[in-house]
């Protein structure tokens, strides 16, 4: 086979690999008014005080960034204020209600303390693929009450729970009144992303392979190579699917040709990754995800080897508390410095590979954040130790 590009190289993972890998290139996973995991470069939902704190400081570099626009957040207290039904007197003049932003209820409170005005009208997705000026949304306000008084929008509802008349009302009223601005009217599973979670068409591109050629970089507790380790492994230890690139990993397997293959295919990743900086082992040991020493990712909070056969297991849950349709994998992606509003750090020199019980002690947390809270604690429990 011949490895000259990043796709070439992808097809000779594993599936369960090249899943992971792609998933770097994805948001998380929305709830209500938020997409339901979909790429990083989509539109993204900005909540009003990022988008006001980012405006009063001038950061259009920052703002300039969302390639296919932002649509601002809005809660009733902060729209109306003391001044309903009319705009608060603190709200910003450059938000502009139903063009750059909506408003957002969320609680049968809110509902209470501030009844939606007659003339809005629902929020609904006009596109999918737009850019920053273009009309790709339509309406003022989204509902999500789901106590007391329920009332959920169209566009914060799971598919499972639209109806089919739902369906139709929605289609009818986008074609009569925005004929022509679709042609495919999307599902309404959501307006955007979470703003923190974006990243450009060309960091995502470059996030996946600086993480495949770390992970390919990873080798088993007994010093196997990745590759040496899918060549044995492959199908007792449940690497396989019945995907059709697995079949032929399978094949090479079978006929002996898989190991040659795929070091030419590291080879030549390790080529791209080197000709467009991103194997920068002193930059990628101060981050505290790779140990130059071993040559091996690391987790970047537990500073543990990171090896191969872990990204195939799945974590056993407790006996007893299992959740089923919960799956999590042992090693999971972080972010050194955390993701955050206002900043966009899912980016090439701030990710590794760790494990999830790191990340879920992380939080949202920078690295060394976290490093001094778990000191803090540790003085402390010495501090109240009884027995000590």
């Amino acid at each position: 086979m011949n490895f000259i590009t990043f796709d070439d190289v992808m097809k000779i993972m594993p599936y369960k690999l090249t899943k992971r890998i792609n998933k770097t290139g994805e948001g998380r996973s929305g709830l209500e008014i938020y997409k339901r995991r979909n790429r990083r470069s989509y539109r993204v939902i900005m909540q009003y005080v990022t988008w006001k704190k980012a405006i009063d400081e001038e950061n259009y570099d920052y703002l300039n960034n969302f390639l296919e626009g932002y649509s601002i957040l809005i809660t009733p207290a902060e729209y109306f204020g003391n001044n309903y039904p009319n705009p608060s007197n603190d709200l910003d003049e450059r938000f502009k209600l139903g063009e750059n932003g909506f408003i957002y209820y969320g609680s049968a409170l809110e509902l209470q303390n501030y009844p939606p005005l007659k003339e809005w009208h629902e929020i609904l997705e006009l596109k999918t693929v737009t850019t920053p000026n273009e009309k790709s949304w339509t309406g003022e306000v989204a509902f999500n009450v789901k106590n007391g008084a329920k009332k959920v929008s169209t566009i914060c509802k799971s598919d499972k729970a639209k109806t089919a008349a739902e369906k139709k009302q929605v289609e009818k009223y986008i074609r009569e009144n925005f004929s022509d601005l679709c042609n495919d009217i999307p599902a309404q599973s959501g307006l955007g992303n979470y703003d923190y979670d974006y990243a450009n068409d060309v960091m995502i591109k470059d996030v996946k392979i600086q993480m495949l050629f770390m992970a390919l970089s990873t080798k088993t507790r007994d010093g196997k190579t990745f590759g040496e380790y899918i060549n044995k492994h492959y199908i007792d230890h449940n690497i396989k699917t019945n995907d059709s690139h697995d079949r032929r990993i399978t094949r090479m397997i079978e006929d002996g040709t898989f190991l040659e293959n795929y070091n030419k295919a590291y080879d030549c990743l390790k080529t791209i990754c080197t000709s467009a900086d991103l194997i920068d082992f002193e930059r990628l040991e101060q981050l505290q995800v790779w140990d130059k020493k071993l040559h091996t990712p690391i987790c970047p909070l537990c500073n543990r080897p990171i090896y191969c056969e872990d990204f195939f297991k799945e974590i056993l849950q407790q006996e007893g508390r299992r959740v089923l349709d919960n799956t999590q994998r042992e090693i999971v992606l972080m972010h050194v410095f955390a993701l955050k509003p206002g900043t966009l750090n899912h980016t090439v020199y701030n990710l590794g590979w760790g494990h999830n019980f790191c990340n879920t002690i992380q939080g949202d947390k920078n690295i060394d954040e976290t490093i001094n809270i778990l000191e803090s604690i540790i003085e402390n429990y010495k501090e109240h130790d009884i027995e000590g």
